[in-house]
């Protein structure tokens, strides 16, 4: 199948290549049913994403963020004075 075949059966369209970035185009925000053997669609199911757990805090966790705090407190402090 040709591209100009939608255009009226092979009327003569003279197509160029006009480089990267220099062409156009046009957005169409509709859907136009062209009729029975014009075209088809394929319906696809879209799976529900699924979320990741919750995280787990534990001790080991909480003694890192305790660390981190405490050296970050530390680091501001002593840019204070």
């Amino acid at each position: 199948d040709r591209c100009d075949e939608a255009l009226g059966g092979g009327a003569a369209v003279n197509w160029q290549q006009v480089g990267a970035g220099r062409g156009s185009y046009e957005v169409v925000e509709t859907l136009v049913y062209v009729g029975e053997g014009k075209g088809n669609y394929n319906k696809e199911e879209v799976q529900p994403v699924k979320l990741a757990p919750p995280v787990k805090i534990t001790w080991q966790r909480k003694l890192y963020m305790s660390i981190l705090c405490s050296l970050l407190f530390a680091g501001a402090i002593s840019l204070t004075v």
